[in-house]
């Protein structure tokens, strides 16, 4: 470890030491004395390799649960002087997302199962509250204006930031479950609802996430890029052991063939073909498909 590591190391472990209150994780001891539900367990991923910091995420959690309300919904915060949510705030989407995958981090690091039966049914009231937000039934989250960290910009509805997190936290609930020697079937059902695009910046990203979603349930997995890349990218999981049949559900290159290069042809190209897979449409011509010229 160089020098100014060792610095920078020493004042986090400072600030950390700052911000473990009684009650969990503070997200800043000046402004902000308040254990939220995102920043609590964000810093507790360099909390749990700090010594010394290792039970701050749980104490949050606990905290948070205590707080939950009657019907699922974590809270954005719990005041540090109070013990008590604060209705400073509006709740948000994000607070149930991030309590589950907290808890999910919690465990792979201690492997406490106690301590995850404990707190199993507030987990259960967190992923409910959430597939209620999903009210049209499509596997997605609809989120309300101004209800997840972006809470000053105008995003609504699908958002990809909440959506990326709901499926992580379906992945971290059956994780969970099967811990405890329980099913968790249910929420491998619904992510058999999503459908998954990659689209990173470079092929190295989009293999890495492909590798992350290849053996999920997910009705759709489309990749894009040229066909030497995704031919290259599926020989490369092949040679690890991937089979033909979970290759074969990838959809790459991505989207119908629409012979359109601008980026809003692509767009249209990609759902397109997502639409297709969904209601079991062939994405040919109709015109071409149904002859209705008179004889």
């Amino acid at each position: 470890m160089t020098e100014i590591t060792e610095i920078a190391l020493q004042k986090a472990q400072s600030v950390l030491e700052s911000e473990c209150s009684p009650i969990g994780l503070m997200a800043s001891p000046e402004g902000y004395p308040h254990v939220w539900a995102r920043d609590s367990v964000i810093t507790s991923l360099g909390a749990l390799l700090s010594l010394g910091h290792e039970n701050c995420l749980g104490v949050s959690l606990v905290t948070l649960a205590e707080q939950q309300s009657e019907l699922g919904a974590i809270p954005n915060n719990v005041s540090v002087v109070t013990g008590r949510l604060d209705h400073t705030n509006a709740g948000s989407v994000d607070s149930n997302l991030w309590f589950i995958l907290g808890h999910l981090f919690h465990h792979r690091q201690f492997g406490d199962v106690d301590f995850l039966r404990l707190q199993w049914h507030a987990l259960e009231k967190a992923i409910l509250w959430l597939r209620y937000q999903d009210s049209n039934g499509c596997g997605l989250l609809e989120v309300h204006e101004a209800a997840d960290w972006a809470d000053l910009l105008a995003n609504r509805f699908n958002i990809l930031y909440d959506n990326v997190l709901w499926y992580a936290a379906l992945r971290a609930t059956t994780e969970m479950s099967r811990s405890q020697g329980l099913d968790g079937k249910h929420n491998d059902d619904m992510r058999h609802k999503l459908r998954i695009v990659l689209i990173t910046t470079d092929h190295v990203s989009d293999e890495a996430a492909l590798r992350q979603v290849i053996t999920s349930p997910a009705r759709y997995i489309g990749m894009i890029g040229s066909r030497n890349k995704c031919h290259t990218i599926l020989e490369h999981l092949k040679m690890d052991g991937y089979t033909n049949e979970q290759l074969a559900r990838v959809y790459a290159p991505i989207g119908l063939d629409l012979d359109g290069p601008s980026p809003e042809e692509i767009a249209v190209a990609i759902l397109a073909e997502v639409i297709a897979v969904r209601r079991g449409g062939s994405g040919g011509l109709r015109s071409r498909q149904e002859n209705i010229t008179p004889d």
